[in-house]
């Protein structure tokens, strides 16, 4: 199986759709929320994803648990992206912080 994700939206805007899923944000990449969402919804982390805009797509299809380990920026004014593993154990650290100040 492999699940299709859709990017709609601009620069100040991006929507995030994969069947009845969908995440819109105004900064930073719709992609991972999106990702995770569908794995805590039941799946698989090796369904391979692939994600368009329109009918091109935009990346090398990958499995959902890339995406979702993944955060992508993407720079609004000169084009390109760039990939940052995200680190779970330090963001779980900083919001038992934030909640315990």
């Amino acid at each position: 199986m492999t699940l299709t994700i859709t990017l709609t939206g601009n620069g100040a805007q991006q929507t995030a759709t994969c069947g009845e899923h969908s995440i819109t944000k105004t900064k930073g990449s719709s992609i991972r929320p999106l990702a995770r969402k569908l794995q805590e919804v039941g799946h698989d982390p090796e369904t391979l994803v692939v994600i368009k805009r329109g009918e091109t797509v935009c990346f090398k299809p990958a499995p959902l648990k890339a995406w979702a380990d993944w955060m992508l920026y993407e720079n609004d004014t000169k084009g390109g992206f760039r990939l940052q593993r995200w680190d779970y154990e330090a963001a779980a650290k900083l919001a038992e912080s934030r909640r315990a100040a």
